[in-house]
């Protein structure tokens, strides 16, 4: 799946204002492993579109798929 729908099957109770978020996404690399990376945002708010260009540009980069998203994870904010 992409960011955009892995995004909307997290479940996190923010109401836009956690700032600076971390998320974990694993995903399907090359070989077919499921992999991890992780990117950090400015706010929820602005989350799914910033995690979207950031994980697009790291599959460009790495030759990856960017519909290759199992789960998207909020780890840390402020």
């Amino acid at each position: 799946m992409t960011i955009k729908q892995a995004f909307r099957l997290l479940h996190a109770d923010t109401n836009g204002l956690i700032y600076k978020p971390t998320f974990d996404i694993n995903f399907i690399d090359d070989s077919g492993d499921v992999s991890e990376t992780q990117f950090t945002a400015n706010s929820f708010k602005s989350a799914v579109n910033e995690l979207n260009e950031f994980f697009t540009d790291f599959c460009q980069y790495n030759g990856y798929k960017a519909n290759s998203v199992i789960s998207i994870t909020l780890v840390n904010y402020s």
